[in-house]
Order: structure tokens, then C-alpha cells, then sequence
């Protein structure tokens, strides 16, 4: 990370896990740096069955995959609403795929993701969360932050970056280098 500007220099797609379709504002941000960004939805309605496919298409047509988790739940019940398959596709993209996850909500969910090579906590799940992480990714801001949780090993209380950016933003990454992934 950053992700390069520059149209064709690597195929990219976009990934948004936990929606079901319609107007994505991270979508149109990413594609505002990337017109060609391609746009896939993983809805919560998805099986686990569907996951391998979807990962075959995304590694065969594409170099790189930004994993947006959005529209958990806040609260930890039933895992903040974050199915099975979702978790599965996320972590799959994840070890297979140079990507960049993002999560739009609860910080604690990162817990499902803690092997993630570079993960972006967004606490909030709105428009100017979607363009100020978005902006992060192509490198226009600077990801400023820590954590003020314990998430998981890899990810303890006050893992995270300091310089200017918003401060709803911020960039993990993980200890165990993944030799996929960016950066």
C-alpha cells in the first residue's frame, strides 16, 4: 500500500462483503482513483459453497483485491452479524490475493481477520468514512491511529500508525509478514 493510481498498471477489484448490492459509496470513492476497478458483491445471503468460486474468478482476472466489510452489526452477538461464508471469503482473498481489507464498523471484528497482511479499521460505515479510506489506500492521506482495544494476538491494545488522518482511520498491519502482500 498504496495502491498505484494508475489504470492498467495491475487488474483491480473491488470486494464488498455484507452488502446486498445497490449504490456502494467506497465503490464509487476507489473508482474515483481507479476508474477501472472492478466491483463484486459477497452478500450475507452467500453460502460457503459459493466462496471457492468467487475466489477462482478474482485470482484468475485480477492482480489485487480491496476487501470491504460492510454493514456488520455493532454489537458482538451472532458474530457481529458476519456470516460464515463471509468470513471465509475474506480470509481466503486474504491468503491467496494480495489485498487490502477494510472494516466499516466495530473494531473488535477484526478478530475474524487477524492474519489479514494489511487491514483498515474505518469505525464508521458511511460516505465520508468510504472516501477518507479510500484516499488512505491510493496514498492522498495518511492513516493516523491506534487501537484502543486488544483485538486479537497480532493486533493488541495500541497496534497502529501515527501521522496525520482522520482520526476515525486506521491501518493495521500484521507481525507475520505475508509474502503476497504489499508493502
Amino acid at each position: 500500500m498504496p495502491i498505484s493510481t494508475v489504470s492498467g498498471k495491475q487488474r483491480l477489484a473491488v470486494v464488498a462483503v455484507g452488502v446486498d448490492g445497490g449504490n456502494n459509496t467506497f465503490l464509487d470513492a476507489v473508482r474515483a482513483h481507479r476508474p477501472d476497478a472492478a466491483g463484486y458483491v459477497f452478500s450475507s445471503r452467500q453460502t460457503e459453497a459459493q466462496v471457492a468460486g468467487m475466489v477462482k474468478v478474482l485470482k484468475r482476472d485480477y492482480d489485487a483485491v480491496i476487501i470491504a466489510l460492510q454493514d456488520y452489526s455493532r454489537r458482538p452477538a451472532n458474530n457481529y452479524g458476519i456470516t460464515r461464508a463471509e468470513r471465509a471469503v475474506i480470509n481466503q482473498l486474504q491468503e491467496e490475493m494480495p489485498a487490502v481489507t477494510v472494516t466499516f464498523g466495530n473494531p473488535y471484528a477484526i478478530r475474524y481477520f487477524c492474519d489479514a497482511p494489511t487491514i483498515i479499521a474505518a469505525y464508521e460505515d458511511d460516505s465520508i468514512t468510504h472516501r477518507a479510506a479510500a484516499n488512505v489506500i491510493f496514498g492522498q492521506l495518511q492513516p493516523k491511529g491506534k487501537l484502543p482495544v486488544t483485538v486479537c494476538e497480532n493486533f493488541p491494545f495500541g497496534t497502529g500508525l501515527t501521522s496525520l488522518a482522520p482520526p476515525q482511520l486506521l491501518l493495521l498491519r500484521c507481525r507475520r509478514p505475508n509474502p503476497k502482500a504489499w508493502g
